[in-house]
């Protein structure tokens, strides 16, 4: 790799990274809405029973703070299971620290889900136990301070799933830059999301990475799955077209990756002798090249770098993709 392809990659490699964290502005709001619309009449107890201090408690008197915007109560963590990540960031709590404390709340915090009152008391307990102990040892706190702490706690957490979600964040931006370049054209009739709703047209980037199937003017379907992540169908419902997405950075595992890639576009000729593979690819070696070059599966190669720097060459690939998959 050439010092000007290094700079390249690594470009890319922060564009997505940027993007991922961009995205992820949301969450903070999103939390701050779930707890907006909760009823907070509820009943809470005098003293510590749901571990929170005396003295906490004095301070927000002072401050004429309502406590449900700093201390967790059971009843209201039972109707909206995804505000205990509301409260653990207020606790400075990691998911994993919590579920050391407590037990294990990924699935409560991502999806909601139920949980019973003994386990909601339990979690209420621990995590007012760690704010008391928070608001106690600062004369000057504020909700402003614990919310501005509380933000960096979740930064730290983004960060930790930009680690684990590299390879995701690249199918995401593919399938948001094809769904941008449909809308754009204004060739879309229809979109489909992962719950199955169809929302109104046009949407906007954050619902773009959740859209499963494009339907165009001229009856083509393109659906976002996983081999292959894209595939492209015509009116009559034959595969025309698949694009495979590979965002690994590692140049050692590139040859490895094209072999799994490989495996999906044997299973689209399979099904459509003529079916136009294309591949997407972070990283392509000169090995890799060299493969691709001598395969008839592949009818066409792009790199993620080229595709985030370049507009001609990102307006190349959206030409092939409009052109010979969907017949644009």
């Amino acid at each position: 790799m050439t010092a000007q392809s290094r700079r390249d990659f690594e470009a890319a490699q922060y564009t997505l990274r940027a993007t991922f964290y961009y995205r992820s502005h949301y969450i903070w709001q999103s939390l701050q809405e779930l707890l907006a619309h909760q009823n907070h009449e509820v009943s809470w107890p005098e003293g510590t029973e749901l571990g929170i201090s005396e003295r906490a408690l004095e301070q927000l008197s002072d401050l004429n703070v309502p406590l449900w915007r700093v201390f967790a109560h059971p009843e209201v963590l039972r109707a909206e299971p995804r505000l205990t990540r509301y409260y653990r960031c207020l606790a400075l709590l990691p998911q994993k620290g919590l579920g050391r404390l407590a037990f294990g709340t990924a699935a409560l915090e991502a999806r909601g889900g139920r949980l019973s009152a003994e386990r909601a008391r339990r979690l209420a307990g621990v995590l007012n136990n760690l704010i008391s102990s928070l608001v106690e040892s600062d004369p000057e706190w504020s909700l402003e301070r614990a919310e501005t702490s509380a933000l960096l706690n979740l930064g730290s957490q983004i960060n930790g799933s930009w680690r684990n979600e590299i390879g995701e964040e690249g199918n995401r931006q593919a399938k948001t830059l094809l769904t941008a370049a449909l809308l754009d054209d204004e060739v879309v009739v229809s979109i489909t999301l992962l719950d199955g709703s169809q929302p109104e047209l046009p949407i906007d980037s954050e619902v773009a990475i959740r859209v499963r199937e494009i339907v165009t003017t001229n009856g083509f379907r393109v659906r976002f799955a996983s081999e292959p992540d894209v595939a492209v169908r015509d009116a009559r419902g034959v595969l025309v077209g698949t694009i495979e997405v590979k965002y690994g950075s590692d140049s050692a595992g590139a040859l490895e990756r094209y072999g799994a890639v490989r495996k999906s576009f044997e299973a689209a000729a399979r099904e459509n002798a003529r079916v136009q593979n294309v591949y997407l690819a972070n990283v392509i070696t000169e090995e890799v090249r060299k493969r691709i070059d001598e395969d008839r599966l592949v009818a066409a190669t792009f790199e993620f770098s080229e595709i985030f720097l370049s507009q001609q060459e990102r307006e190349r690939f959206l030409r092939f993709f409009k052109r010979r998959l969907l017949d644009l």
